[in-house]
């Protein structure tokens, strides 16, 4: 077996990639730099924000916010990976998520994705575009940089838009359309957006079977695909009146409909033992899981001066419907088929309505305070069917079927100040009262909790071109509520038992961030930290055997990100850029399995990851084209009585692209995702009893991803 590796190993490891970015950093960004000719005058910087004029974007021809905001240097949009990253649960509305502010304020939605925001506001209708440095009492939560794209309402009526095909090696070819449209209709600004898209990511390979003493007994040949089709509506309302009043409405619906198959026909290995080839045909097995979800969200929010200060009301109202069903088919050569199925309906809502009043004591000094009352719940409904040749026959498993609600409410203060011309407080205290209560097939529960959290920020300006940041935070996470279900994976052959004793997370964090700016569009940030998860939810063994998820004492973990900026015009690539992010970290926890200290690396916890974007906009054309690098490092899952793992094979991944910026007015982009290959290699690892048994058996698999080629035309109107 091949064996986790060690912390010590891994520390190593950060250390010398840590060295090699940081050496990298240190000869491109070099004191000797020379600001880029015309930028000096449309970047400024005025009461520690930088503001970026329209015209600092112009020669990326940007069609919208989005194509303007990720260019800014240095900057990362949090939220910004449409491929997933971004799946953790946030509590409630709170002290505000993410790090996008619009005209000033945030957004009343947590279903939209800060791209889908900016998406729908024309390059043409901003104004200009901000980067705060030490907060916001709107995102009275977040103290890194923040960003604020102040736009106007168009008096006619404008928009844009984007066409998508994507081709990939298999002769696959799908669309997308997406289109927003803004406005203004006598003192109300109004925007609307609309989005059909159509995906598939097909995979293949083979597998191969090893039993205890490392022999090999089968060889498996696997085609997998996973493709969705869907329809997202959204629709905004904005309103400003008398007294400073000002009003915001949100109101988005999405249909998505879902598919992943995966078709195995496995092989006796062949006489050779050395060789590949397929033996005879033992079984044929096929998977299918379809989800069909529809869900809805409405937001909205209204503020106005009031007794010296500003008040703001916020609600919320998000439905979440899905219909899932699985079909799983074993037909071997010899012997009965085996047929199991299983039908869901879980349904998800959140309610959310959040007050607070915010005022200034004195010049400088604000005071926040707020109250929100939550109300969150989730509703399973499963039915499991298997047939061993004799008809089908339903069966139950405890837990398929219950219904978990949260009552929840907060209260909070925050206190922000200067301390002296150069460095600012900021310090928040709140207190929760939860009341969660579980009923169903399954052990009832019904508690109420008191949890404090808040944080301390400081930052400051060491010189014009630095500044730092400190904070220290306690935090409380939000509970995944099909934790507490029953679920089943007959493709890979485990069960999550229920688990109605399930409490948050609460999680301390101190980091440090240092800030240095080489003029108007170099950056660099170096950001260390140290984490402990109390209560952390991993999977555990249950007392009756099974497994599910659980809390364990804590999770430890520490680590340093670096992102940077770096024009290469002093290179002599005059027009060209290189964005750097690079992330390591190292997280650890006692195994509830093994009662040993082990390196987690499971979702969001991978040790490693660093993303480079090259990108050349040749001067004096419309042509532009660029490569982007991207290195996650494997995940590891433990479970009670097994170890997966994931890897790839060189290369990593890779895309290049293609610019025309002025196609007729339209930017046509052509982008190549993988042309080089990129092949999955997974292991599977099981034990005989619990992990701290001996091994019985592997899993060995190579997963081949096609190549993709996107074509996209935007424009405007």
């Amino acid at each position: 077996m091949k064996s986790i590796r060690t912390t010590h190993t891994t520390s190593q490891r950060i250390k010398r990639n840590i060295l090699s970015v940081a050496i990298l950093s240190a000869i491109s960004m070099h004191s000797g730099y020379t600001l880029a000719n015309g930028v000096d005058n449309l970047v400024t910087t005025e009461n520690n924000k930088f503001i970026y004029q329209p015209g600092f974007f112009s020669k990326y021809a940007p069609q919208n916010a989005t194509d303007m905001v990720l260019q800014i240097p240095g900057f990362k949009l949090i939220g910004a990976n449409r491929n997933g990253g971004n799946g953790q649960a946030v509590r409630g509305l709170g002290q505000g998520n993410g790090n996008l502010l619009l005209n000033g304020k945030r957004v009343s939605s947590k279903d939209n994705s800060p791209l889908d925001l900016l998406a729908r506001i024309p390059a043409e209708n901003i104004s200009y575009i901000e980067i705060l440095t030490k907060g916001s009492t709107e995102l009275a939560g977040q103290s890194g940089q923040i960003v604020n794209v102040v736009y106007l309402e168009p008096e006619k009526v404008n928009g844009s838009w984007v066409v998508n095909v994507h081709t990939q090696e298999h002769g696959i070819t799908q669309g997308s359309i997406e289109a927003s449209i803004a406005g203004k209709l006598n003192n109300i600004g109004y925007t609307a957006s609309v989005n059909r898209y159509n995906n598939e990511f097909p995979q293949w390979g083979k597998e191969k079977k090893f039993d205890e003493e490392n022999k090999l007994t089968e060889i498996r040949d696997e085609y997998a695909d996973f493709y969705n089709n869907g329809l997202d509506l959204s629709l905004g309302l904005s309103w400003e009146g008398a007294n400073s009043q000002s009003a915001n409405l949100n109101i988005s619906t999405s249909h998505d409909k879902s598919t992943f198959f995966e078709d195995s026909n496995r092989y006796l290995p062949a006489s050779d033992p050395q060789s590949n080839e397929f033996g005879n045909l033992v079984s044929e097995v096929d998977f299918r899981s379809n989800q069909d979800r529809t869900s809805y969200e409405i937001g909205g929010d209204y503020s106005r001066d009031l007794a010296g200060g500003v008040w703001k009301i916020i609600g919320l109202r998000r439905n979440k419907d899905i219909d899932e069903s699985v079909l799983f088919k074993d037909q071997p050569t010899e012997g009965n088929p085996y047929t199991y199925k299983a039908v869901a309906q879980p349904i998800e809502t959140e309610s959310v309505l959040r007050t607070l009043f915010t005022y200034q004591p004195q010049e400088g000094h604000s005071i926040d305070i707020a109250l929100e009352g939550v109300k969150n719940s989730l509703k399973t409904a499963t039915v499991y069917e298997e047939n061993n040749g004799a008809g089908f026959v339903e069966f139950e498993e405890p837990g398929s079927n219950i219904e978990v609600k949260e009552d929840r409410a907060e209260f909070s203060v925050q206190y922000s100040r200067p301390l002296t011309d150069d460095w600012s407080l900021q310090s928040l205290i709140a207190t929760e009262y939860s009341k969660l209560s579980v009923v169903g097939d399954i052990e009832p529960r019904s508690d109420s909790f008191q949890r404090y959290k808040g944080f301390l920020a400081l930052s400051g300006a060491l010189s014009g071109q630095s500044s730092l940041r400190g904070r220290i935070e306690r935090s409380i996470g939000q509970l995944r509520f099909s934790d507490f279900a029953t679920s089943k994976n007959i493709n890979e052959g485990y069960s999550n038992g229920g688990n109605t004793h399930l409490v948050p997370e609460q999680t301390w964090r101190a980091e440090l961030s240092y800030e240095h700016t080489f003029g108007a569009t170099d950056q660099l940030t170096i950001t260390g930290f140290v984490e402990r998860v109390d209560d952390f939810i991993t999977f555990v063994p249950f007392e009756n055997g099974k497994e599910g998820r659980g809390n364990i004492d804590k999770l430890k973990t520490k680590g340093i990100d670096i992102s940077g900026t770096i024009t290469l015009d002093r290179f002599g690539i005059e027009g060209a850029k290189l964005d750097l992010l690079a992330e390591f970290h190292e997280s650890t926890l006692i195994d509830p399995v093994t009662g040993k200290e082990i390196e987690y690396r499971e979702h969001r916890h991978n040790p490693v990851h660093y993303k480079a974007t090259f990108r050349h906009d040749i001067p004096d054309t419309s042509i532009a084209w660029g490569i982007i690098v991207e290195e996650r490092s494997g995940n590891v899952r433990n479970r009670l009585n097994e170890t997966s793992s994931s890897t790839h094979r060189w290369p990593q991944a890779h895309k290049f692209f293609f610019e025309h910026k002025d196609l007729a007015g339209m930017t046509f982009k052509v982008e190549t995702e993988d042309i080089f290959g990129f092949t999955w290699k997974n292991t599977r690892t099981y034990y005989d009893g619990d992990r701290n048994g001996e091994i019985t058996g592997r899993e060995l698999n190579s997963r081949h991803s096609p190549w993709f080629v996107r074509m996209s035309l935007t424009g405007n109107f």
